[in-house]
C-alpha cells in the first residue's frame, strides 16, 4: 500500500495540474448493435475508463488506464491489435466522427513509479474489420452455444491457456476431458 500511494501521489504531481482537458465521462458505457447477427447477441458493449476533449485541440480521447511492469515501446505494442483498444477505436469514429482523436493509453508502472501517456499506433486494416470480426465471432458463438463446453473447438494458445493471470478455468478439463 505505501508503494501504491507513493505512486499515486507522484501521478498527481505529474499529471494533476493538466488543465487542457474536459472530462466528459468517466467509466463511461458505449453500446451498439452489431449488424446482421440475431438481436438476442448483436449487443457490443465497451466500458472506457476515462472520456476526454481537448481544449487546445477539440478532439475526444478515449484514455485506458493500464498497469505495467515495463515501459517501453514494446510493451505498449501489444495494444495496438488489442481487441479493447480496436473496439474502442471503432467505436470513437463512430461516435465523434472526424472529433475523434484517438484512443490513449495511460500506463503506471506502481514499482519505480514511472508513467506513460500515448496514444495508440494507428490500425486502420483492423479497425476497419473489426464489426466484421465482431460479427463473425457472435455467429460462431451462435453455432456453438447448444452443445457441450466438451465439442467446442479450443482456442489452445498459451497466451489463453495459460495467461498472466494463471490458467483457464477448463485448462484441466481441455488437457484430460470431462471426467
Amino acid at each position: 500500500v505505501p508503494s501504491i500511494l507513493e505512486c499515486l501521489t507522484a501521478y498527481a504531481r505529474r499529471w494533476g495540474n493538466d488543465d487542457d482537458w474536459d472530462i466528459l465521462g468517466i467509466e463511461h458505457e458505449y453500446r451498439v448493435r452489431l449488424p446482421t447477427v440475431p438481436k438476442e447477441v448483436s449487443l457490443y458493449t465497451q466500458r472506457a475508463d476515462l472520456v476526454i476533449r481537448e481544449r487546445s485541440t477539440k478532439k475526444v480521447w478515449i484514455v485506458d488506464h493500464k498497469s505495467a511492469y515495463m515501459l517501453n515501446g514494446k510493451t505498449a505494442k501489444q495494444y495496438v491489435l488489442h481487441g479493447q483498444f480496436l473496439g474502442y477505436a471503432a467505436i470513437g469514429r463512430k461516435e465523434y466522427g472526424a472529433s475523434f482523436g484517438g484512443v490513449l493509453l495511460n500506463r503506471i508502472k506502481i514499482s519505480g513509479c514511472e508513467f506513460d501517456r500515448r496514444a495508440t499506433e494507428p490500425a486502420p486494416a483492423s479497425i476497419a474489420g473489426f464489426v466484421r470480426n465482431m460479427v463473425h465471432v457472435e455467429k460462431q458463438i451462435l453455432q456453438y452455444k447448444d452443445l457441450p463446453a466438451d465439442q467446442w473447438p479450443g482456442t489452445l494458445h498459451e497466451t489463453v491457456c495459460v495467461s498472466k493471470y494463471g490458467e483457464c478455468p477448463y485448462f484441466n478439463r481441455c488437457q484430460w476431458g470431462p471426467a
